[in-house]
């Protein structure tokens, strides 16, 4: 006895169709096979007169079909653009440790597969089924007490067991206890048993905090500041090497107000004799460029080439005033350094140097710019020059912020303005 063979039959409309415009292909969500279609086209029967609304219903139909495969295709194509913009690597050779960034691919596969399998988005992105589920568990936690679905392992630990665990890590009891310790703890009061390396993951799969651990408040600590120029100058001298057991020193005096530097010298030592020569350079330099007496604190550091009889008799004949910095004072001489700090990671560094007298021109050049062409963000666009000069006042400012909004008023009408002539405004 043989079975009957069923033969799927189609609407005379979609017969027509195929004919007339001779594409086997024409309604794919069909799925009509080549060879029937190849068959209509080939032996095409008289135009059979159809209603207009069959034709409409038909091509709905495929409109529908059509958006459905597009929104697929939108799907794969986000989920890809998504994962490689948070993890541009290959997930069998490097792991993914950021707790941030597999919530951000598990989010976009859970979009994924509400058009296509799991299995297949998995495919799209060489993710595996295991580790797509041990994300999800991290991060999608159960309602009761926040831990992963029991069914991930069977060697899981259960959330009864959780629980205990939690209670070790975040009670008061147990703060002066280490982890470690609360391990082996666990185990010899029976009431949990497992490896050392589980304690820590739970730890940091959940962020549990230890009771005792205090989150530390980032204090900003703001140095010595003065009011007005030649105020307080700051002092010191940082080493330079340019070969192997070839040194020099670069001394250096900046104002505090302004960070206009009025001095520096190029050494090949650290002498007291030297200190004086460039203490004497920022007394010219500050009354060649405000023409007046000054009484000034030099902050510098105890050091040899500071702290002797010289500098002290130069300092007190010229209506200066020492004061070392963390001794007389609790501030550091940091800003001097911050300059020095400045000199050599943003430009020597960079530069070949080849003897002292490189280095000196290297060294003009910098503190040249430092002076006269670099805007500091601490004066608000203004240069120490400008600033040491009191030259740079409200009304600069103000201008400045007034050709920022006509600057930002030119570009939106810029903007606005068609790319080309032929297109509309």
């Amino acid at each position: 006895m043989s079975l009957a063979i069923k033969y799927r039959s189609y609407p005379e409309v979609i017969k027509s169709e195929v004919a007339r415009t001779k594409n086997i292909y024409l309604f794919p969500d069909m799925g009509i096979p080549r060879t029937t279609a190849q068959y209509w086209v080939k032996n095409q029967r008289p135009t059979v007169t159809l209603e207009v609304t069959e034709f409409e219903s038909v091509y709905k139909k495929k409109s529908e079909f059509l958006e459905e495969e597009l929104a697929k295709e939108k799907a794969i194509r986000v989920l890809l653009e998504t994962v490689r913009k948070v993890f541009p690597f290959d997930f069998r050779t490097k792991q993914l440790r950021n707790k941030q960034s597999r919530a951000q691919i598990i989010a976009a596969i859970q979009e994924c597969i509400k058009y296509h399998k799991l299995s297949h988005c998995l495919d799209a992105i060489g993710l595996t089924k295991s580790s797509y589920r041990r994300w999800a568990s991290e991060i999608s936690l159960c309602n009761k007490i926040k831990s992963p679905c029991e069914r991930r392992k069977p060697s899981q630990l259960t959330e009864d067991e959780l629980s205990i665990m939690k209670k070790f890590v975040t009670g008061k009891k147990y703060a002066h206890i280490s982890i470690a310790s609360l391990h082996w703890l666990a185990q010899r009061t029976g009431e949990l048993f497992c490896s050392q390396e589980t304690w820590y993951k739970y730890v940091r799969v959940f962020e549990w905090k230890r009771p005792w651990k205090k989150e530390k408040k980032e204090i900003k600590k703001v140095g010595i500041r003065a009011k007005n120029p030649n105020e307080i100058w700051h002092i010191d001298v940082t080493e330079v090497s340019i070969a192997p057991k070839t040194k020099f020193y670069i001394q250096a005096i900046i104002d505090n107000f302004s960070r206009y530097v009025l001095a520096w010298r190029v050494t090949g030592d650290i002498t007291a004799q030297g200190t004086v020569e460039t203490l004497k350079l920022a007394h010219q330099k500050s009354s060649e460029l405000l023409d007046k007496e000054i009484s000034t604190d030099v902050m510098m550091d105890p050091g040899k080439e500071n702290n002797n009889g010289k500098v002290i008799q130069f300092i007190t004949s010229n209506n200066l005033r020492r004061t070392l910095a963390q001794v007389d004072v609790h501030y550091s001489n940091s800003m001097v350094e911050g300059l020095f700090h400045s000199l050599k990671n943003r430009f020597l560094y960079h530069q070949k140097v080849k003897s002292a007298d490189d280095l000196l021109r290297k060294a003009n050049f910098y503190f040249q710019q430092h002076n006269n062409v670099v805007p500091l963000a601490v004066h608000k666009g203004g240069r120490p020059i400008e600033v040491y000069k009191s030259t740079w006042n409200d009304s600069e400012k103000t201008n400045l912020q007034e050709n920022k909004k006509l600057a930002i008023q030119a570009r939106k009408n810029k903007n606005r303005q068609p790319p080309c002539e032929s297109c509309p405004v």
